[in-house]
């Protein structure tokens, strides 16, 4: 990952109601940039915010915990809605955890209290939920740890029975894995839960102080506990795009950053109230450009980093970024017109490939895209039905690259609920 000099930037403005700082806190290759929040019950505000999601366009979905509800906010802190209120019924919340967005417009809540997942559209339509309180296959006991993959398959830390159970997206149940012990695939209270584009599952197995890595099936492929100081009672994780594992070492008030296997190459924080320092820290979140969104949970605040924070303060920067491909499927009767958004955009191709079939489109920079979006055609015509790998790669100076999934379906007709996500 590209290395930048420490920097200092001064910047105020009024985001939502509430004074937002940005200023460089540590060295090292990732910078504070800014941070929002306080505490108390308006909007913007927190009470020991737990958990943190990011949805494909980008927006922030926090887990207001002692508020009992989900505040949205975009990528720099406004405020955009909320929902939920303290009780049993639907859409209420009683000492809510985790937080997960899918690439389909769901919105995951792990509803820890009362033993449930719940799910809602991006504008926080309740949906569906399913769950309840014991040991058996689809029950909780204390659910605490929330993530979705590309395809919109979900994860669960079944924290109380020290076990992942596994589900698709209308929580239908497929498998489940691990026990209470420290040996290989048992787990102590597990937390935080985060899935790679390759299938890689990180688990923040909670009294253990250690990382546990599984394939999707459940199948143990290693751990670790951290390097330096030894991680204590880690809470959240989170991965990247290029497999950075990024890890709340919450009794300790840092964050560690590892690679894919375990090696730790960076970490930041502290205890305290000052930018960069942390009271406490649960989840966190990298979005698609890189920049790591934590839930300082006794500061009541969210606090953003980046290591292309000095890159970002230019207004020149050349840097490109890929933000959202829309939509996510096409039919097989084909050509399919897709838009990309991002920054500094240039040339590039979009593939898909499925077994050893490939699809690829291309766009070229002044002809059908501006700096901000692109316009693509895929030859979906005569496609055969299921999930593909994608690649959008972006040739403009320093390039860029997402990996995603996309669905090819049979005839012309959405699928069913998709339809009642969409903004």
């Amino acid at each position: 990952m590209n290395r930048v000099t420490a920097f200092c930037l001064v910047l105020f403005f009024l985001v939502g109601g509430c004074m937002i700082q940005s200023v460089s806190a540590i060295n090292g290759s990732y910078q504070y940039l800014f941070s929002w929040g306080s505490q108390g019950s308006g909007s913007g505000q927190f009470e020991n915010p737990a958990s943190i999601a990011v949805d494909e366009c980008g927006n922030i979905y926090v887990a207001d915990t002692g508020n009992s509800r989900v505040q949205k906010f975009n990528s720099t802190g406004s405020y955009l809605l909320s929902w939920g209120s303290y009780g049993s019924n639907a859409g209420q919340f009683r000492n809510m955890s985790g937080i997960a967005a899918d690439q389909c417009g769901g919105v995951y809540v792990a509803d820890t209290g009362n033993n449930r997942i719940q799910k809602f559209s991006l504008k926080g339509d309740y949906l569906l939920s399913w769950g309840s309180y014991g040991s058996n296959t689809s029950q909780f006991v204390r659910p605490g740890g929330i993530t979705a993959d590309a395809v919109g398959t979900v994860y669960v830390t079944d924290t109380g029975n020290n076990r992942v159970q596994k589900f698709n997206s209308i929580g239908q149940y497929i498998t489940s894995w691990g026990s209470l012990g420290t040996n290989n695939s048992e787990l102590n209270s597990p937390v935080g839960i985060a899935v790679q584009q390759n299938g890689s599952v990180y688990v923040a197995d909670r009294y253990n102080s250690r990382i546990v890595k599984f394939n999707t099936s459940g199948y143990y492929l290693g751990s670790w506990n951290g390097s330096e100081t030894s991680m204590v009672n880690p809470q959240g994780v989170a991965v990247d795009d290029s497999g950075d594992v990024f890890v709340t070492d919450t009794d300790l008030n840092a964050i560690r950053m590892f690679t894919s296997n375990g090696t730790q190459t960076e970490s930041w924080g502290g205890y305290g109230m000052d930018s960069g320092k942390f009271n406490n820290p649960e989840g966190l979140i990298v979005n698609a450009s890189g920049s790591v969104y934590v839930c300082d949970t006794y500061n009541n605040r969210v606090q953003v980093f980046s290591q292309y924070a000095a890159n970002r303060s230019q207004s020149n920067s050349t840097l490109p970024s890929i933000l959202i491909i829309h939509p996510a499927f096409g039919h097989s009767i084909g050509p399919l017109n897709i838009t990309i958004t991002g920054k500094n955009l240039g040339s590039g191709t979009v593939t898909l490939w499925k077994g050893d079939k490939t699809l690829k489109g291309n766009w070229t920079k002044g002809k059908t895209n501006t700096s901000t979006t692109m316009y693509v055609t895929l030859p979906l015509k005569g496609a055969s039905t299921g999930v593909y790998n994608m690649s959008i790669k972006i040739a403009n100076g320093s390039s860029a690259v997402m990996y995603d999934a996309f669905t090819v379906l049979s005839g012309s007709t959405d699928p069913i609920p998709r339809g009642l996500y969409l903004e």
